[in-house]
């Protein structure tokens, strides 16, 4: 075995003898279902060390079950990280736009909803002082 594969068969030995202590001890559950559940328990770990784990590149196990979820539908397949980029806030979109409409635009953005306020008001004070 490579690497700390042992530590997977080790696990599911010591897993094994607290079921059955606490099963077949406490909980009264017959010795023979006790046992067959921690035999299933070990031969998973088996498999799955000397299938996946033993003489395989480094991350063969969950790219398999990475690939394995894609193809299920349960992930989406992506490369890199799942999380969404921000915008980049210094890029123009319109770099030919008024400078002084880009200005506006960017400090309702950063400012929120209290200069769309600020400037309803402004808006507004003209129509009051005509009538």
């Amino acid at each position: 075995m490579t690497g700390n594969s042992g530590w997977y068969l080790l696990g599911s030995g010591g897993a094994t003898i607290m079921m059955v202590i606490l099963l077949w001890g406490v909980l009264g559950v017959s010795l023979l279902l006790c046992l067959f559940i921690g035999l299933i328990l070990c031969l998973g770990s088996v498999a799955y060390v000397f299938t996946l784990k033993n003489n395989k590149p480094e991350h063969y196990d969950t790219d398999f079950f990475e690939s394995a979820l894609v193809e299920a539908g349960v992930m989406q397949f992506s490369f890199g990280p799942r999380g969404r980029r921000l915008a980049n806030p210094f890029a123009a979109a319109d770099a030919g736009a008024d400078p002084r409409r880009w200005r506006e635009r960017n400090l309702a953005r950063v400012a929120g909803p209290q200069v769309g306020i600020a400037q309803r008001v402004r808006q507004a004070e003209p129509m009051v002082r005509r009538g």
